[in-house]
């Protein structure tokens, strides 16, 4: 099946099982998954997991950290006609977009807390209205998050909601750097070397 296809490339059997346990769930429609880790490693996760999903929709992503709070909440949510500077025509947000498919959120830790609880609201009863819209608008997009703060230290200082990280963290996965993998890094050599003959009919070696 597509979903046993998908492996980790290394040596770590711990790792490889880690890696290997979203992958597993994806038969069960595992709604939100949490992966405190750098964005790129992530991000490649989370293309998998999305492939390896059988959803047929669209994997988008968004850097929390890179847009201003307006900015962000238009990207999720969509806006309206009119309801802002600059919104001369209706658009869609990566929730409307990506429907049942998979949201990447890089950074998730810098939302303000009017935005942590528009998310809570989609994670628990799936709706949402357009920035200056009054239309209820639904999704059951899976959200993947690379998260490079620690979330229960903002929990504590009052910065992140306690009750989205519970929605959030349904599968918690660390993705080492590659400084801590060296062992892995004769087997993901082999790995690309291999995609490489394939593509390009060569056998290097």
């Amino acid at each position: 099946s597509k979903t046993t296809q998908a492996r980790a490339v290394g040596q770590q059997r711990a790792r490889r099982r880690q890696y290997a346990k979203p992958l597993g769930l994806l038969p069960n429609a595992l709604p939100q998954s949490l992966f405190p880790a750098k964005a790129a490693p992530a991000r490649r996760l989370s293309r998998a997991i999305h492939n390896y999903s059988g959803r047929d929709c669209l994997s988008l992503a968004v850097n929390c950290s890179a847009l201003a709070e307006g900015v962000l909440e238009s990207e999720l949510f969509g806006h309206g006609k009119g309801s802002c500077t600059g919104a001369y025509a209706r658009k869609g947000g990566r929730f409307e977009l990506t429907a049942d498919g998979t949201l990447f959120l890089v950074e998730l830790g810098q939302m303000s807390a009017s935005l942590q609880a528009k998310l809570l609201r989609v994670l628990q009863g799936w709706t949402f209205e357009r920035v200056g819209g009054t239309h209820t608008l639904h999704s059951k997009a899976r959200i993947v998050a690379a998260i490079n703060r620690d979330l229960k230290g903002m929990i504590a200082n009052g910065d992140f909601r306690e009750n989205l990280y519970y929605r959030l963290n349904v599968v918690h996965i660390d993705l080492p750097p590659w400084r801590e993998r060296l062992q892995d890094l004769p087997a993901l050599t082999r790995h690309l070397l291999k995609k490489i003959n394939a593509r390009q009919h060569t056998r290097a070696c």
